[in-house]
């Protein structure tokens, strides 16, 4: 997906050891409230100088007033210091979404942060969610534990496959309550419904119509008149729970039995 990418200054007149400590905590909390995203590069690494590339959600997202105490913490520190920053957008490809115009929200992990996306599949920036500083470091320590996952599911064999994959499929996993327990602040602090997006690879050939909500075992396939070859894209989600707040897609892969089980309802499993 394109991003925006930002270039971040630092003119260092101070302690450089101690300055360029105190830049790579203020680093951390723009990563931690959502306002940089990404891997940041140092371009320039000079006495005086250290300059940053990184991506960032919005073309504004590095304005002051999105800062969080720590990040506005640390940068008043580096100031005192003798350190002053400043930053321009050297690109301006892509632009979030505004959470206040969504119908409904999306948990969805991506390998380029952030994971919450609207009804369309535009992603939105966390910073500009009204969420505690906490929850904001919670999604991307969960982003990354999914991705994690994600991994470990397609390069790994054997146990270590069908543990990550039940990670992703189980909305009983502890991957999945963590998730749900964030929608659940989302929701609560935005009064959108915020979905968990649950992983379904493996599925029954007869399961495309009357698969059963694995929140609550009601009904769950909002298109139960449309054929599954007929959906137009990811976002055109099948399966969605206005209960239990879940959501999926079809599976995709139907000659294993076994593993089509992970993930479907369970009434001791869900009852316990």
């Amino acid at each position: 997906m394109p991003q925006n990418v930002v270039e971040i200054t630092f003119s260092i007149e101070g302690d450089r050891p101690k300055i360029v400590e105190e830049i790579e905590g203020l680093i951390a909390a723009l990563l931690h409230q959502g306002q940089i995203i990404g891997q940041e590069i140092i371009i320039a690494d000079e006495p005086n100088k250290l300059v940053y590339i990184c991506y960032a959600p919005t073309d504004s997202s590095l304005q002051e007033q999105y800062f969080s105490e720590w990040g506005t913490a640390s940068l008043a520190k580096l100031l005192d210091d003798g350190c002053t920053m400043s930053w321009k957008m050297i690109s301006t490809s892509a632009d979030n979404a505004q959470w206040e115009t969504a119908e409904y929200l999306v948990l969805f992990a991506r390998t380029i942060y952030p994971p919450i996306s609207n009804e369309l599949g535009e992603t939105i920036s966390t910073y500009s969610l009204p969420i505690l500083e906490s929850c904001r470091s919670e999604l991307r320590l969960w982003n990354g534990l999914h991705n994690a996952c994600d991994e470990l599911w397609l390069g790994s064999d054997g146990e270590l496959e069908l543990t990550a994959y039940t990670q992703l499929a189980d909305s009983n996993s502890s991957l999945s309550e963590f998730g749900r327990s964030l929608c659940k602040e989302i929701h609560k602090a935005t009064k959108k419904p915020t979905y968990y997006y649950l992983h379904k690879y493996y599925g029954r050939t007869s399961d495309c119509k009357e698969i059963r909500c694995p929140g609550c075992g009601g009904d769950w396939n909002v298109n139960k008149n449309v054929n599954k070859e007929d959906t137009t894209g990811l976002w055109n989600f099948p399966f969605r729970c206005e209960d239990c707040l879940l959501i999926s897609t079809y599976a995709v892969h139907f000659d294993n039995e076994e593993r089509s089980k992970i993930g479907e309802y369970c009434k001791s499993k869900n009852e316990a």
